[in-house]
């Protein structure tokens, strides 16, 4: 959805997975480009490339593997910002002197308030944005749906509806 969004605001978008999979849904949903960051040693350079040079505006983190928070601030340009999303389950180790200097800020935010859900929700509405989904009919199919969450298999929302 992060896709969706970024390019209902207007942004150039460049998505970085290491799952091929996860990059056709980038891709599927408006990147104007995506790198395997596993299999594209390279990328970064392609990136900065892309970016005139300078680097990205803009790195969102939606990843908690600690490689993705080691490879962000290598993409920003100077100034540039670090949003954080997920967080590695050892926690995040960014330059202390980098973010004094100002050489990328950091932003983060995991909780919404009830007087910017008005907005958030008109704004989903007017670019009709929404969550991909996979659904199961029945409530047997929880185990393999944890097994596929656990594996890194989903691409999408997974979602048991019992409606008849």
């Amino acid at each position: 959805m992060a896709t969706q969004y970024a390019r209902a605001m207007g942004y150039k978008i460049i998505g970085i997975d290491i799952s091929d999979d996860f990059l056709a849904v980038v891709r599927a949903q408006g990147a104007d480009h995506v790198f395997n960051s596993r299999t594209d040693q390279d990328y970064v350079t392609k990136i900065r490339e892309l970016t005139g040079g300078g680097g990205a505006d803009a790195v969102a983190v939606f990843s908690a593997a600690a490689a993705a928070y080691r490879s962000a601030p290598l993409l920003l340009k100077l100034g540039g910002v670090l949003m954080v999303f997920r967080l590695p389950a050892q926690g995040v180790t960014l330059d202390a002197l980098d973010i004094a200097r100002g050489t990328y800020k950091v932003r983060g935010d995991s909780t919404g308030i009830p007087q910017r859900m008005p907005k958030a929700i008109n704004f989903t509405a007017k670019h009709n944005i929404a969550p991909e989904i996979e659904v199961y009919s029945s409530l047997d199919n929880v185990p393999g749906m944890i097994e596929k969450m656990k594996a890194g298999k989903t691409t999408k929302k997974i979602v048991v509806s019992l409606a008849r």
